[in-house]
């Protein structure tokens, strides 16, 4: 009884006392794009707020296996985190099997840091305006019209949901980065794409693009002329998301401190705006919450993402 007593005492004065060093955050996505700008805002502000650095470690690379890799092991003291995004629980852990951690065993949720919508854009050469307009096109020319995203992520899968609730034929083309398929749909060598808005931040203003709709459940307030997907395939929905890990065995109370402390950056109302140029919206979660929405994800995609690697060569 005791040494219960003891070992509760110790890990509380832990969790008083964190974090006493740097952090370091595994980010499985480049720097410099989207996930890691989100990244190290919340970095930045968890820096400020705990008057200690917070390193960002990217590791990007196989949907997010080599940022998988980089957490094989790690101590569960809180100083090694993980800033999944939605790909490396909806596709990487539903379809590798050896994989150097199991992310349902080895990685146990903090907090969600926030959600990106889906904007189906198209080229204006195109002629299409409206998200109908380009299912009724995808209808009459089967096979014929084009899109690009980077394989096996949210955009991806959502482009092929959205292909199926329609009932239409599109062709894949796969590319490796975000400013590849802007390029390749600025340049009309596609037809359509599919990303967060901000790979399209600037670009629409220029012409040349059109935005036709975006997967939120309802219209963003900072666009409220875009329409919905919903508005057209009835009930659609569709997102990608940022969420901060730990490694199984953490301290209870490290982990519900990383929680509270997290969710009070993401209150800060110059975050959220910063957030929403980048087409990101916050969506405070405990970690009960947050486990809980990640298995909401996963049997949601599950029948898109068997669809895709059943397709993949």
């Amino acid at each position: 009884m005791m040494s219960a007593v003891l070992a509760y005492s110790a890990t509380v004065a832990l969790a008083d006392d964190y974090p006493s060093r740097a952090v370091s955050v595994v980010m499985p996505a480049a720097s410099g794009g989207g996930p890691d700008v989100i990244g190290r805002i919340v970095a930045d502000r968890l820096s400020q707020a705990w008057k200690q650095p917070v390193v960002i470690l990217n590791r990007p690379g196989g949907t997010g296996l080599v940022g998988a890799q980089a957490m094989r092991g790690a101590k569960p003291d809180g100083y090694l985190l993980y800033m999944a995004v939605a790909s490396n629980f909806t596709v990487l852990a539903q379809t590798q099997q050896n994989l150097p951690i199991d992310f349902r065993r080895d990685i146990i949720p903090v907090g969600l840091v926030g959600e990106q919508p889906m904007v189906i854009a198209v080229a204006s050469s195109l002629g299409v305006r409206t998200l109908a307009e380009l299912l009724a096109l995808g209808a009459q020319r089967p096979g014929q019209l084009t899109y690009g995203t980077i394989r096996g992520g949210i955009p991806h899968m959502t482009m092929e949901m959205v292909r199926l609730q329609a009932g239409i034929d599109l062709s894949f083309v796969p590319y490796t980065a975000t400013q590849q398929v802007v390029a390749e749909l600025m340049g009309g060598r596609i037809a359509l794409a599919v990303d967060a808005m901000s790979a399209f931040a600037g670009v629409l203003d220029r012409g040349g693009l059109r935005a036709l709709a975006v997967s939120s459940p309802a219209r963003l307030p900072d666009y409220p002329d875009l329409p919905t997907v919903s508005e057209t395939l009835r009930g659609f929905e569709a997102r990608g998301w940022f969420a901060l890990m730990a490694p199984a065995g953490t301290p209870d109370d490290i982990i519900r401190k990383l929680n509270q402390d997290l969710r009070a950056v993401l209150e800060d109302q110059d975050l959220q705006q910063r957030f929403r140029t980048l087409g990101t919206y916050v969506r405070p979660m405990s970690p009960a919450q947050l486990g809980e929405f990640i298995r909401q994800e996963q049997e949601l995609w599950l029948p898109i993402v068997k669809k895709i690697s059943a397709a993949s060569p």
